[in-house]
């Protein structure tokens, strides 16, 4: 039986090795202590949200009930 069209070899990785500048690893840090802002940012807000809609189910409830 032959090989199906879609059975191909596989390509070989790619190399991500990219020679920077000095100055990149400053930028580095940044850019981590950006992203660990954002994530922070992010958690807080799913946070937010979460209580929001507590509250909002809660305030229904007693709309229904009252």
């Amino acid at each position: 039986m032959p090989d199906s069209p879609s059975a191909t070899a596989p390509r070989p990785p790619r190399s991500l090795s990219v020679k920077q500048p000095e100055w990149a690893a400053s930028l580095t840090e940044r850019q981590r202590r950006a992203g660990a802002d954002r994530r922070s940012r992010e958690r807080s807000r799913r946070e937010q949200a979460r209580q929001h809609a507590v509250v909002a189910t809660w305030l229904r409830d007693l709309v229904r009930k009252g």
